[in-house]
């Protein structure tokens, strides 16, 4: 991607939107009584903001590699070889929903672990957010500790072979992180707890591959690994302490009866502490000055406890009483020696605080919501309580210094990303449109220089189903989407700089799988579907008012669109015919349509995305679902019969997305659904080529693709619940 400073765009050709969005904005604004000039100044200073924002360098942004034709597939090169694909995760992807961790470093740093689909990711929050650094790949279940020099230490689950599990163990000692392998744990969902010593040595405890407890240390420099309990398999979740002597401790539930063991030079000695009994964190053993301490879910009476030795025995306290009271329970000591606990109030959806402090135990509700608390984890030092947890808004931070909790969120959860739009602007940058799931809302995402701006566009009902965008000269953004509530086609723009919406057919039951595309001077051209009316229609603002019109082909016609326009104008759209199992073309333009069939074989049209070269021709990705292929028609420009064959089969496969490069190339991603990974391919009729963009988990949904004018392939697609961005060196190599 061009790293060169945006230039000055002339912005004649949104100028002319902008007064045309402005009048709608206005219409909306005085049948409502809204504040015009208090809404029209906040329009005018985003606008300027974001022209600055356009004209800043974008140094930031993606560089590609040098051009050393080396036959590696990282730079920009003429190999052959297939391109690896660097990917992020821009929103979305349930952060911590399989464990959080936090720990408060020596110099009240605080520092927060998740992992969101597999990428570790720490969270280090300030007055100004929660900047995140990514570490490791394939990861879940991470627990974190901080030495006394500073340095991090992270364990995890590696889950990079779904059927093999292992352990995995970093830190970043030497500045950067370095990673190892430990050991191999138990199927299902494996937990690991950490803990460090006053030399820096790490000591893990874990289910092993027979599901039995295992201990780890590289205390002797390299890693070793010893059973603690080989009475039977032990449940999922283990905790580890050190003791002031620097000797490891681990409370464990076999049998449904919760342990206690101490290592000494004999071995392990293993206490029975209560029964039944539950762990519901690796972060549930504490070291008090009187012996350990242990929380834990009892199930038959059903409450949260604590299990605390005193004078060699085991007492057990009632520390909140009820069903579903006390999951996923955290404990910390403070400065002064009292417990805090952190756990989940599953028939309160709450997430509560227990704590000894005053002197009796105390529980106040930190945080409420679905799925709050699920995961925690919690540190208690310097005057404060900070617990990490995991709910279905996200990453949570609840922290306490005095009388009441501040709630944080460190990473937005749910699941977005569904039916990705991408489109590149004029110096390289992508944007997308996507839908979130959870909040059934219209979202945008931009990037701007480094970073990632993510805007809520719409969210009024139940809208913003699959979104078509384009970019204009300027960097202005067009969206056309479907509004599920209402039933209709809808339009957004921020060419005035805050966004803009408008109905522009009001249904009841249209704006499906809109396909929208600029003509030469900026204006929005839009083809959609009426369920209603089973038919195709046409959208245009080209004369400055918003016109529709029904294409008149016969049939149950216009599902999955896909339109472009060329510089004359003359407007090109494929999609299918459901009564004829079939995918048709119009070309025209308002007024005036040709219809043709393209391919009437193998249950054709699905999922189209056509593509028109600089010479006139016609090329369309598209899916015959029948037969389970992925299927290229193309079409010379000088018209004649249509030419089909076949990209890859067997399927299933879904959602196409093609681009030509500069040499006429057909450049295209997909997703295999049977597979659940995303897709890339190249070539031409007779000669494709193929690699994996992502192999998951279940990552591709609605692919997007847009070429770059270096040469970089950029790609949007979901993963099981986030938006993603994957980019590339394309193949051919652009030159």
């Amino acid at each position: 991607m061009s790293g060169a400073p945006r230039s000055q765009q002339s912005h004649s050709s949104h100028n002319s939107q902008a007064f045309r969005l402005l009048a709608c904005g206005v219409a909306l604004l005085l049948v409502t009584g809204c504040d015009f000039n208090g809404l029209l100044d906040k329009w005018g200073k985003a606008y300027g903001e974001r022209l600055l924002d356009r004209l800043a360098p974008n140094a930031g942004l993606n560089q590609p590699p040098a051009d050393d034709d080396d036959n590696n597939d990282n730079d920009n090169d003429n190999d052959s070889s297939p391109p690896e694909a660097q990917s992020e995760i821009i929103d979305g992807g349930r952060p911590g929903i399989d464990g959080v961790a936090v720990v408060r470093e020596a110099d009240g740093t605080l520092v927060f672990a998740a992992a969101k689909e597999g990428r570790l990711t720490l969270y280090f929050p300030t007055g100004g957010g929660a900047p995140a650094q990514e570490i490791a790949e394939t990861a879940q279940a991470p627990a974190l500790a901080a030495d006394s020099h500073g340095h991090l230490h992270v364990a995890y689950v590696d889950n990079a072979d779904p059927n093999a599990l292992r352990i995995a163990y970093g830190n970043n000692a030497a500045g950067a992180w370095a990673f190892v392998d430990v050991g191999a744990t138990s199927a299902g969902q494996p937990r690991v707890s950490l803990a460090v010593d006053a030399t820096e040595n790490a000591h893990v405890t874990f289910p092993g591959a027979d599901s039995r407890l295992v201990y780890a240390t590289n205390q002797t420099g390299a890693w070793t690994t010893e059973p603690v309990d080989a009475a039977g398999p032990a449940a999922p979740i283990s905790a580890i302490g050190l003791t002031a002597a620097g000797a490891p401790v681990a409370a464990y539930v076999r049998n449904n009866a919760l342990y206690y063991a101490a290592k000494t030079s004999d071995g392990w000695a293993v206490q029975s502490v209560a029964s039944p009994a539950a762990l519901g964190s690796p972060r549930a053993l504490a070291l008090a000055s009187a012996g350990a301490a242990i929380t834990y879910y009892d199930a038959q009476a059903p409450g949260l406890r604590l299990a605390a030795q005193a004078g060699g025995t085991w007492q057990i306290i009632d520390v909140d009483d009820g069903a579903g009271v006390g999951g996923a329970a955290s404990l910390a000591l403070d400065d002064r020696g009292s417990f805090h606990i952190a756990y989940r109030d599953a028939a309160a959806q709450a997430l509560k605080h227990a704590t000894n402090a005053g002197g009796t135990w105390a529980a106040t509700v930190a945080a409420s919501g679905a799925d709050v608390g699920a995961q925690t984890d919690i540190a208690a030092a310097g005057g404060a309580t900070n617990i990490c947890f995991y709910g279905t808004p996200g990453l949570g931070w609840a922290q306490r210094a005095n009388a009441g909790w501040t709630l944080d969120l460190l990473d937005s959860g749910g699941v977005v990303g569904l039916y990705a739009s991408l489109a590149l602007d004029a110096e390289g940058a992508p944007h997308i449109a996507y839908f979130d799931l959870t909040n059934k809302r219209l979202k945008y995402a931009e990037q701007l220089g480094a970073e990632w701006v993510i805007e809520v566009v719409d969210e009024t009902g139940d809208t913003g189903y699959w979104p078509s965008l384009a970019v204009d000269a300027g960097g202005f953004a067009y969206i056309a989407y479907h509004d599920q509530a209402v039933g209709s086609l809808r339009f957004a723009s921020n060419v005035l700089g805050g966004w803009v919406t408008i109905t522009v057919d009001a249904g009841p039951d249209v704006g499906l799988h809109p396909s929208l595309a600029l003509d030469a001077a900026g204006r929005a051209c839009i083809v959609y579907y009426d369920a209603g009316a089973q038919e195709l229609k046409y959208a245009t603002d080209a004369g400055g008012v918003w016109s529709t019109e029904r294409l008149p082909d016969a049939g149950d016609i216009g599902y999955y669109t896909s339109i472009a326009v060329d510089a004359g104008g003359t407007v090109r759209a494929a999609y299918a015919d459901l009564t004829h199992d079939a995918l048709k073309f119009a070309e025209g333009g308002f007024g005036g349509w040709q219809f043709t069939t393209v391919d009437a074989s193998g249950g054709s049209g699905s999922y189209n995305s056509l593509a028109v070269g600089a010479d006139g021709g016609v090329r369309i990705a598209y899916v015959a679902a029948q037969a389970g292929e992925l299927r290229f028609a193309s079409r010379p420009a000088a018209g004649g019969p249509w030419t089909t064959e076949t990209i890859a089969g067997p399927g299933p496969f879904t959602y196409p997305s093609l681009a030509l490069d500069d040499a006429e190339t057909a450049q295209l991603a997909y997703f295999d659904a049977g597979a659940a990974r995303a897709m890339y391919v190249w070539g031409g009729p007779g000669a494709w080529n193929q690699a994996v963009i992502d192999n998951g988990p279940d990552a591709g949904g609605r692919t997007s693709l847009a070429l770059d004018a270096a040469g970089w392939v950029h790609v949007a697609y979901a993963g099981a619940a986030s938006l993603r961005h994957a980019w590339f060196p394309q193949r051919p190599a652009a030159r």
